[in-house]
This record gives C-alpha cells, sequence and structure tokens, in this order.
C-alpha cells in the first residue's frame, strides 16, 4: 500500500490498483513517437500480474501498532515481502511464463 495523509485524511492506494492502473497504461504502448515492444500482450499481462503477491498481504493487511493503520509500502518487514512476491511470481508463471 502507498499511504500519505491529505489533510487530516489518508489516502491509501492499495498496490493490486496500481497494478490494474499500470496494465491500462501498458494496453496504450504502441503509436508513431513509442513502438509498441515485441511481445506485446505478453507484456500487458506482466503489467498486470507485477503486483499479484501483493494482494496475499493486503488481504489481511498488518497495522503499525502505534498508530493502528496499515504498513506502508516500506514498512513490512523484508522476509514478509519477499515470501508474498515469491508467491506472486509463482503464480505469474502459471498463468504465463514469459509475464512471470
Amino acid at each position: 500500500m502507498l499511504i500519505r495523509r491529505v489533510g487530516g485524511e489518508l489516502v491509501i492506494v492499495r498496490q493490486t490498483d496500481h497494478m490494474a492502473q499500470v496494465a491500462r497504461i501498458a494496453e496504450r504502448w504502441g503509436n508513431d513517437l513509442f513502438p509498441a515492444p515485441k511481445h506485446r500482450e505478453e507484456t500487458i499481462r506482466a503489467a498486470a500480474l507485477h503486483d499479484n503477491g501483493w494482494r496475499i498481504w493486503e488481504d489481511q493487511a498488518t497495522l503499525v501498532p502505534e498508530t493502528g493503520r496499515p504498513r506502508n509500502l516500506g514498512e513490512i518487514e523484508r522476509p514478509e515481502h519477499a515470501a508474498f512476491y515469491r508467491e506472486g511470481v509463482r503464480n505469474a508463471v502459471a498463468i504465463d511464463p514469459y509475464a512471470g
């Protein structure tokens, strides 16, 4: 999650929402100024799956004890982060080895 304070409120963008946005951007690649990648469909799929491991964590996000808010992207312990990212890569490979 990307979390920032705006006024008195927290604005939270889930990595899975970011992942969907990146996929929409990737779908637009390829025009007179910016050529489409060689493996266009696989590249779009890779963009659409690149943060899929975060879903595991976001479904059961841990909180910062001092504040009670969800942990920001950089506040997750490396071993925990590596574990769900590894699982995300495995999920992507199962869907499309090139994208994975």
